[in-house]
C-alpha cells in the first residue's frame, strides 16, 4: 500500500498499526496538506459481509461524534474493492503503552486523564452510543499527553434490547462488565465498569483479575468483587479508591448511573484533594435491621417482666391472669401472622452449580424455578442470574427463578461446499457459526470462487459459535501457455520446460511468413490456461518458396533421334520433374511437345536444394541439382 493514493487525495506513507480486521497507515491529505490516519479493511475480509458491516458500523459511530477527546473521522470511502476510514492522525502512543512505560500513573495525573476520557464517553452516551470496548489499547495519547478515545468498532446504539456480542467482547475480557460477560442487557453503566477497571490499572499498574483463558477471566468478573486499589498500593488516597469501587460494583444499579455523575466526583476531587467521595451503594442493611430488632425484643421483654412483677406485688392477680391470657393469644397471633407473612433474605446463588443452588434455596424454604438458556461463556449447569436477586427480602416460600446455563447451543454445521464465499458465510452465520478464516487453494473439482472444503466438515454436530475455516477454490492448478511463435526450436523447448509443460512432436513446413528455423505454429493456444504437463506440438518453418529459371537445350539430349526426311520439324515429348534431396517425388513442372533442337526455359520453385530430371519421350535423359 505504500505510495498508493486513495481517491486522488490520500497518499499512503507508512504502516503504523495492525488490528484483527484492519491495518492503519499514516497518510498525507494532498489537498489540505495535513497528516491523517487511514484505516483499511484487510484484503481477506473485503468480501466478508460480517467484517464489512462491523467496519462500516465503526465509521458510522465515529461520524456521529464530535469531541476534542474522541478521534475525529474525516472521510469514509471505497476504491477498487478497498474500504477505508480517514481519521485524525495522533502522533503519540496508546494509553496501554504509556502505563507500561511508567509502571503506574500518579493519582493527580490519573484524575486529569480520566477527566478527559470520561468527558469523551459522556459525549458518546449523550448521542446514545455505548463504546463496549473501553481499554487502554483504544485510547491514544497525543505528544502533549492529551488522551483521545478511538476504535468504536463494536459500538452500538443504546436500545431496549442492546445485548453484548460475546465473541467480540472476549477480545477485551479483562475490561468487560459482569453483564457483558454473561451476554446480558447493556447500557451506559457497562462502559462505566470498564472505566473502573481502566482506572484501577492506571493507579496500580496491574489488573484486578487474571486467568489462563478469556473465559476464566470473564467468570471472575461475574463471581468476584473488584478489590480496592489500596490493597495493591496502600499509599493511595481512599477517596480516589472509592471512585474505582463505585465504578466496579457487580450490580449496575449500585454503580454511578451516568458518566456525568462520575465526572462530577472526579472534578470534585481535582478541585479539593480532601473532598469526600460517598459510596454509590448502601452497606448491608440486613445485619443492621436484625441487630435493631434483637435489641427491641430484649427491651420489650424487660418491660413486660417489670410490669408483671409490679402487678404481682400489687396483687392484681386477676388482672395479671387476664393479661397473661392476652399475651398468650397475642403471641400466638403474631406467630401465626409471622409464619404466614414471614420474610427471608434470598441467598445469592449466582455462578453456583444448579444442584447446589437448589439445595441452598430449599434450605431457606424458597421454591427454585429452573429456566435453561444456552450460553457460550458460562459453563453448563451454572446459574447465570436469579430473580429475586441475592440479598433481597421476600416472602418465605416465594419462587426464585434461576436462569441456568445449558452450555453452547448445539446444532449441525451446514455443508457449504459448492457455495460462493458470500453465500457460504451468510449460511454459516445464520446457523450460529463463525467464519474466522478464508483460505484460497487450487482445486480441479470446484469452479473458481466456490467453497471446495471446510473445517470442521459439514453435517456434523457442534456448539454454536464454533469457528469454521472455508477453503475457496482458485480453479485448476494451471499455468498460462507461453507464445512460442517466432522462437527457435531451442528457445521454444526451454519455454515449454520452464512452464512445466511437455514438448510433443516437431514438424516442418514451408512458410513465406516465418523465417527458416522459427516456430510458426503451436498446438496449444498462446495465453490460454492449461494444466501442467500438457503436451505441446510445434511446427517449424522451412523458410519461404523461391523461384529460378532453368534453360534446357533439347539438342543436347536428342542426338539419337533422326531428323525428318521431308524437312518438317521433328517434335518430341518433354517432361521435367522435381524431386527432394532424398529422391522423393515433389512436382511435375513441365510437360509438352517441343522441337528436338529447341531451347526451353523452365521456371522452378522450391526451398534449399532440389533435384530436377529431364525426360524425353518418357526416358530419363538428364538429372541436375538446383539451389534456391
Amino acid at each position: 500500500m505504500i505510495g498508493v493514493t486513495l481517491d486522488h487525495k490520500y497518499e499512503i506513507e507508512e504502516l503504523i498499526g495492525q488490528g484483527g480486521m484492519a491495518n492503519v497507515y499514516r497518510a498525507r491529505d494532498t489537498r489540505l496538506n495535513r497528516r491523517v490516519a487511514v484505516k483499511i479493511l484487510k484484503q481477506e475480509y473485503m468480501d466478508n459481509e460480517q467484517f464489512l458491516k462491523k467496519f462500516l458500523r465503526e465509521a458510522q459511530a465515529d461520524a456521529k461524534l464530535a469531541h476534542p477527546n474522541i478521534v475525529n473521522v474525516y472521510d469514509v470511502g471505497s476504491e477498487n474493492g478497498l474500504y477505508y476510514i480517514v481519521m485524525e492522525y495522533i502522533d503519540g502512543k496508546t494509553l496501554h503503552e504509556y502505563i507500561k512505560s511508567n509502571k503506574r500513573i500518579p493519582q493527580d495525573e490519573c484524575l486529569e486523564l480520566m477527566q478527559y476520557i470520561v468527558s469523551a464517553i459522556d459525549h458518546a452516551h449523550s448521542k446514545n452510543i455505548i463504546h463496549r470496548d473501553i481499554k487502554p489499547h483504544n485510547i491514544l495519547m497525543t505528544s502533549s499527553k492529551i488522551p483521545k478515545v478511538g476504535d468504536f468498532g463494536i459500538a452500538r446504539a443504546i436500545t431496549s434490547s442492546t445485548i453484548t456480542a460475546t465473541q467480540e467482547a472476549l477480545g477485551s475480557v479483562h475490561y468487560i462488565s459482569p453483564e457483558q460477560a454473561r451476554g446480558g442487557f447493556l447500557d451506559e453503566r457497562s462502559d462505566l465498569y470498564s472505566l473502573g477497571i481502566l482506572m484501577y490499572e492506571m493507579l496500580t499498574g496491574t489488573l484486578p483479575f487474571e486467568g489462563e483463558t478469556p473465559v476464566a477471566v470473564a467468570l471472575q468478573h461475574v463471581q468476584n468483587s473488584v478489590p480496592s486499589p489500596k490493597k495493591v498500593l496502600k499509599s493511595l488516597d481512599k477517596n480516589i479508591c472509592q471512585i474505582v469501587l463505585n465504578l466496579t460494583r457487580k450490580k449496575s444499579d449500585e454503580r454511578y448511573q451516568s458518566a456525568r455523575e462520575l465526572l462530577n466526583d472526579i472534578n470534585k476531587l481535582i478541585d479539593d484533594s480532601d473532598a469526600v467521595i460517598e459510596p454509590t451503594y448502601s452497606e448491608d442493611e440486613n445485619d443492621v435491621s436484625s441487630k435493631k430488632k434483637s435489641k427491641n425484643d430484649k427491651e420489650n421483654h424487660l418491660q413486660v417482666t417489670q410490669r408483671l412483677k409490679y402487678l404481682a406485688n400489687r396483687r392484681f392477680i386477676a388482672f395479671a391472669v387476664a393479661l397473661f391470657v392476652f399475651i398468650v393469644v397475642a403471641v400466638a397471633g403474631v406467630y401465626y401472622y409471622n409464619e404466614v407473612n414471614a420474610r427471608e433474605i434470598v441467598p445469592d446463588v449466582m455462578m453456583k452449580g444448579v444442584r447446589e443452588a437448589q439445595v441452598e434455596l430449599t434450605k431457606y424454604k424458597f421454591k427454585p424455578v429452573i429456566i435453561r438458556e444456552n450460553n457460550a461463556v458460562i459453563p453448563k449447569d451454572t446459574v447465570i442470574s436469579q430473580s429475586p436477586s441475592g440479598g433481597d427480602s421476600v416472602k418465605r416460600g416465594s419462587e426464585v427463578t434461576l436462569i441456568v446455563s445449558d452450555g453452547p447451543n448445539v446444532s449441525i454445521i451446514p455443508d457449504v461446499t459448492g457455495y460462493s464465499e458470500i453465500v457460504a458465510t451468510k449460511t454459516l452465520t445464520d446457523a450460529g457459526f463463525i467464519v474466522r478464516e478464508i483460505v484460497k487453494v487450487n482445486n480441479d473439482d470446484y469452479r473458481f470462487g466456490t467453497v471446495c472444503d471446510q473445517n470442521p466438515k459439514g453435517n456434523i454436530t457442534a456448539a454454536e459459535g464454533t469457528e469454521v475455516t472455508l477453503y475457496i477454490s482458485l480453479g485448476k492448478d494451471t499455468i498460462v501457455m507461453p507464445n512460442l511463435v517466432g522462437m527457435t526450436l531451442d528457445e521454444a523447448t526451454e519455454a515449454i520446460t520452464n512452464n512445466q509443460l511437455v514438448r510433443g512432436s516437431v514438424s516442418y513446413e514451408i512458410s513465406n511468413e516465418y523465417s527458416k528455423g522459427k516456430v510458426m505454429e503451436q498446438s496449444v493456444k498462446a495465453y490460454s490456461d492449461v494444466n501442467k504437463n500438457t503436451v505441446v506440438d510445434i511446427v517449424i518453418s522451412k523458410g519461404g518458396i523461391k523461384s529460378k529459371d532453368v534453360s534446357i537445350d533439347l539438342s543436347q539430349y536428342t542426338t539419337d533421334i533422326p531428323d525428318s526426311t521431308d524437312g518438317t520439324i521433328v517434335e518430341i515429348r518433354l517432361k521435367v520433374v522435381l524431386y527432394d534431396v532424398n529422391g522423393e517425388y515433389v512436382d511435375e513442372v513441365l510437360s509438352g511437345r517441343y522441337g528436338k533442337n529447341e531451347v526451353v526455359n523452365v521456371e522452378m520453385s522450391g526451398i534449399e536444394s532440389m533435384i530436377y530430371k529431364v525426360y524425353i519421350n518418357d526416358l530419363e535423359k538428364y538429372s541436375g541439382v538446383i539451389t534456391f
